[in-house]
């Protein structure tokens, strides 16, 4: 399948840049300015998020799945520079630019190829694991295993956490089905089978405790500044899930995340 409508994907010669190249400048495009001069916003504005509402907590070895070209990767490294930030993706091409790209940028990342349903990890032994945009790429298979690969790598008090697209269920009719239109128009299989589940339950599953389960709405750190993350993660902002910018490339977006805490 050409996911995104790209021709062979991300299938390119064997020592080839290109398809990183080309996501990296195709999605500069494609979001309108709206994840900043380096497509970073999830990753800054998530980050930020978890360190203000978070503050104690501080992890030594972070884990990205499905990091691509690693835009949300490297503010992680900058949110907790002394840890240890390791990002893993399936294609070997996009990984290779990815390398190139935190280099220039002066960002010391550990890039990987590997599965997130595989994770060639030791049980216990990663503080944090982190997507972003990811899990609705997957199979309802492979994305149950990625979550218990989670729980299984993560110590006691680590951390697991999305940014992904906003449920189905917390949605009006015609915000869900202007999510929707990229499962059948833009080459998303899973796009809508994902958007149909229950975080809470995806985590409940993998063995994270009812209790351990959280979703939150982030502002956009580019668009709406600082200040209203810090806001958002200490609860004074009343946004939820169901506004017609939460996860949407438009004016005044809000980036959805959930996660859960293994203890």
């Amino acid at each position: 399948i050409d996911v995104h409508l790209m021709p062979g994907s991300y299938v390119r010669g064997e020592d080839s840049l290109e398809a990183g190249a080309v996501y990296d400048r195709g999605l500069a495009v494609f979001s309108m300015g709206l994840m900043g001069a380096n497509l970073d916003d999830i990753g800054l504005s998530m980050s930020r998020y978890v360190g203000q509402r978070f503050p104690d907590f501080a992890p030594s070895r972070i884990l990205d799945t499905g990091c691509t070209v690693g835009h949300n990767t490297l503010p992680w490294k900058q949110a907790y520079p002394e840890a240890e930030v390791i990002a893993i993706d399936a294609a070997p091409g996009p990984l290779r630019y990815a390398s190139a790209r935190a280099k220039m940028q002066g960002c010391e990342v550990h890039f990987k190829q590997m599965c997130a349903d595989d994770l060639a990890f030791e049980d216990e032994s990663l503080d944090v694991v982190w997507s972003s945009m990811f899990l609705h790429e997957l199979s309802k298979k492979q994305r149950a295993k990625c979550f218990e690969e989670a729980y299984r790598v993560l110590k006691p008090g680590g951390l697991m956490v999305h940014m992904e697209l906003p449920p189905n269920a917390q949605m009006g009719a015609f915000e869900g089905f202007y999510l929707d239109w990229d499962s059948y128009y833009n080459n998303e299989p899973y796009y809508k089978g994902y958007r149909d589940e229950v975080p809470r339950d995806l985590c409940t599953r993998a063995g994270f405790a009812d209790e351990d389960f959280f979703e939150f709405v982030v502002p956009s750190i580019g668009i709406y500044g600082d200040e209203a993350v810090t806001d958002a993660a200490r609860g004074d902002r009343a946004e939820g899930v169901g506004q017609q910018t939460t996860g949407r490339l438009a004016d005044g977006v809000m980036w959805y995340g959930f996660g859960a805490w293994k203890t």
